[in-house]
């Protein structure tokens, strides 16, 4: 059974997700090491404030309590 974004209802797909997706990193698989630490945020000489050393972009960031799905906005929401 394949679960689709848009057409099943948000509670079961944040359920399947929830049932194959963790947020530890990967310890015996050297690629998914690879695949995992691209979705890292590294710190670089762009996101240090001068004023302060901490991270422009508010890094680190606490996981989610819990998986949601976001969905886009609506044009006119502006």
């Amino acid at each position: 059974m394949h679960n689709v974004f848009g057409v099943d209802d948000d509670a079961i797909v944040t359920e399947f997700f929830d049932n194959i997706i963790c947020h530890q990193l990967p310890v015996n698989d050297l690629e998914l090491q690879k695949v995992v630490n691209r979705q890292i945020h590294w710190h670089s000489h762009t996101c240090r404030n001068k004023s302060k050393n901490e991270c422009s972009f508010n890094y680190p960031k606490p996981p989610m309590g819990a998986t949601e799905i976001f969905n886009p906005l609506e044009n006119n929401t502006f």
